[in-house]
């Protein structure tokens, strides 16, 4: 169930990226599934993306 409602937010949320013409990674997916099944905290996954966008 977890995951299927992961699936259907993460659609809702590349629509809303490409509206606002941002593309999604598949990195970027494999980071919020390690969020969300509570694998990293917030500040962790924070740390990373700005450590990948340096």
């Amino acid at each position: 169930m977890l995951e299927e409602n992961f699936n259907f937010e993460l659609e809702n949320l590349k629509k809303d990226f490409e509206i606002e013409s941002i593309k999604i990674t598949s990195n970027d997916i494999s980071l919020l599934k390690r969020y969300a099944s509570k694998e990293i905290s917030f500040n962790e996954l924070v740390d990373i993306v700005k450590q990948s966008n340096l």
